[in-house]
């Protein structure tokens, strides 16, 4: 204190005030991190990459069984399904990849062959970023059958998380779902980004660009993925 209050002609109450916010916010995160079970005795700001799972269909892309207006584009047409992009699409997935902490994959519903057809897609708008996308996509076969109709899932993240391709890399800890149904995230909620679901009609939609900063942030700052998601609510 005598060398910071030497260098720097503060007020020592100010000096003492600031040291008091600093104590409760240490305790505020250290009764955050007891509910959750977390290990506080980790440095802060863990250089970890963390693991992005991205949801397709209403998060990335509108699925139709049918071609609509001519006037909008289509993605992809896979199984008779055509596929139009969000608006933003390709820039959010670059922005994700570019960043040194991610590695990026796609989760969806969907079949297999579904998936790797979508990603496939989108990597020839991501020339240079081949090696953040995974190439394996957690398919249908990394769900769970859910109660709420014969054919709702939910998002098993302990079965992608075992996964032979992570080794055992990824936990709770450094893991973000971005997704946009309730029910697909009820297994998972405090690792889950709820977004709104893409509504096609909307050309200005522009969530994927307050998706991206948000994203961007998390990977900057987060020393635990479910302690930022708690701690800095997102708003589109």
């Amino acid at each position: 204190y005598f060398v910071l209050i030497y260098n720097n002609p503060l007020n020592i109450r100010e000096l003492l005030s600031a040291e008091v916010r600093n104590f409760r916010e240490i305790n505020r995160c250290k009764e955050l991190c007891s509910a959750l079970n977390i290990n506080t005795e980790r440095r802060l700001r863990s250089e970890k990459r963390i693991l992005v799972l991205i949801n397709i269909n209403g998060t990335l892309m509108y699925k139709a069984e049918e071609k609509l207006k001519e006037d909008k584009p289509c993605c992809l047409v896979c199984n008779h399904k055509y596929f139009y992009l969000r608006p933003n699409c390709i820039d959010f997935l670059r922005k994700v990849l570019s960043h040194p902490r991610s590695v990026v994959a796609l989760c969806s519903s969907m079949t297999k062959y579904n998936v790797e057809q979508i990603r496939k897609a989108l990597l020839q708008e991501l020339k240079g970023l081949e090696g953040k996308f995974l190439e394996k996509v957690f398919d249908r076969a990394y769900t769970l059958r859910s109660a709420a109709g014969a054919f709702a899932t939910t998002k098993n993240l302990l079965k992608i998380w075992s996964s032979e391709e992570l080794k055992g890399e990824f936990t709770p800890e450094n893991t973000l779902l971005i997704e946009c149904e309730a029910e697909k995230i009820k297994n998972c909620k405090t690792n889950a980004l709820l977004i709104d679901a893409y509504n096609v009609e909307n050309d200005g939609d522009s969530t994927l660009v307050s998706v991206a900063d948000y994203v961007c942030q998390l990977l900057d700052s987060a020393d635990d993925v479910r302690i930022h998601l708690i701690e800095h609510e997102f708003s589109p």
